[in-house]
Formats: structure tokens, sequence, C-alpha cells
């Protein structure tokens, strides 16, 4: 899961300039600001979430394994100099990840993109993108050859 964080985060940052911050989800979001407070980050924010959500094994040390990528965009909807901007940037992270894989991993595919209402940060735009892939996982077999 680690090697494909980094390789998201590497591509988001690399790919979509106008991301000024991308990072691991570590609840940054979960926390009531009220109306005028932000979360720490800095805006425009893309915060991912990797999740294995099926393995199989393929020998007793190694599984087959499926990961949902959970991507939210957090930007600042009061700086935005047209409402579709929020909806660009969304689409941009998309344009990005569509497809794409590396040999870690197999191409993302997205499953869903929604928009999510917060009743604690009015002035936030978050949207939600899950994206799945399938990867080989060889840790155990690391792990237990060391």
């Amino acid at each position: 899961m680690k090697t494909i964080y980094r390789a998201i985060k590497k591509r988001l940052e690399e790919t979509v300039p106008s991301l000024r911050e991308v990072s691991l989800d570590t609840g940054q979001l979960s926390v009531s600001w009220g109306e005028t407070s932000r979360p720490p980050l800095a805006l425009p924010a893309c915060l991912i979430t990797v999740d294995v959500t099926q393995a199989t094994n393929v020998t007793d040390l190694v599984q087959q394994c499926r990961a949902r990528i959970t991507l939210t965009l957090v930007t600042d909807i009061v700086t935005q100099d047209t409402p579709e901007e929020p909806y660009e940037l969304a689409a941009e992270i998309y344009r990005a990840l569509q497809g794409w894989g590396t040999e870690d991993f197999a191409p993302l595919t997205r499953l869903s993109a929604t928009r999510e209402r917060r009743s604690d940060a009015r002035r936030l735009f978050t949207h939600r993108t899950v994206m799945e892939t399938t990867f080989i996982d060889e840790s155990a077999e690391i792990v237990s050859s060391e």
C-alpha cells in the first residue's frame, strides 16, 4: 500500500501543479473547525487513502490484492474565480490517474466521483474520487525470508 501511495503522490505532484499539497489522509477533515476556521492544509489539497478491499492467496506468503484509492480534493471555493474551477481541478486529478499504473500495480480505474457536503466548513469544496487497482503483495514473503 505504501508503494501505491507514494507513486500516486508523486504522479499528482508532477502532473497537477495547481495542487499545493498532496498528502496522506490522516483525518484532517474529520474535526469540526466551524465556519471560519480551516483544516491544517495548504489549499488546494488532495488527500490520499489506500485500502486493500480484497485479497486472495496465490501462495501461503503471496497475495493478489484489490485496492481502493480514495482521493479527496479540498479547495477554498471563496478564492475560486468561477464556480466551475473546483470541478476542473477534480477532472485534472482524474486525467492524471485514470488508466495510469506502474510495474507495481495495474492501471487505475475510477469507480466513483462525488461532491461531499460538509456542514462544518461551508467555504470548502470537497470532492471524493474513488479508484481501484490490483497488485501482487509479496511483502510477507520478503519478511519471512529475512
